[in-house]
C-alpha cells in the first residue's frame, strides 16, 4: 500500500511540475512580448523626439529668416514686426547685461589681485 501512495505522490508531483513548467513558459513568453512592446515604444519615442527637435530647428530657421526679411523691409506683417521689435529690445538688454557682467568680472579680478598683494 505504501508503494501505491508513493507512486501517486510522484505522479501528482510530476503533474504539478508539468503545470509549473507550462505556466512558467507562458509567463516568459508574455514577458518577452511585453519587453518587445516596450522596446518598440522606446524606439518610437526616440524617433518622435528626433522629429520634434528637427521641427523646432526648422521653426527657428523660419523665425531667423522672417526676422531678417523684416529688418530688410522685405516682409510686412504687423504681428511679425511686433515680435521683431521685442527681439530687438531683448538683444539690447542682453548686450547691456553682458557689459555689466564684464565690468563686474573686471572689478572682481582687480580685487583678487589686490588681495594677492597683501
Amino acid at each position: 500500500m505504501e508503494r501505491k501512495e508513493t507512486q501517486k505522490f510522484w505522479e501528482k508531483a510530476e503533474a504539478k511540475l508539468k503545470e509549473l513548467r507550462t505556466g512558467a513558459a507562458k509567463i516568459a513568453k508574455g514577458l518577452q512580448e511585453e519587453a518587445t512592446y516596450g522596446i518598440k515604444m522606446g524606439k518610437l519615442k526616440v524617433q518622435e523626439l528626433g522629429l520634434e527637435s528637427r521641427m523646432a530647428r526648422l521653426f527657428q530657421q523660419v523665425g531667423t529668416e522672417a526676422f531678417q526679411l523684416v529688418k530688410a523691409g522685405k516682409l510686412k506683417n504687423n504681428k511679425i514686426s511686433k515680435l521683431c521689435l521685442q527681439i530687438d529690445k531683448m538683444n539690447k538688454e542682453i548686450k547691456k547685461r553682458k557689459a555689466e557682467s564684464s565690468l563686474l568680472r573686471k572689478k572682481l579680478s582687480e580685487g583678487i589681485k589686490k588681495l594677492r598683494e597683501i
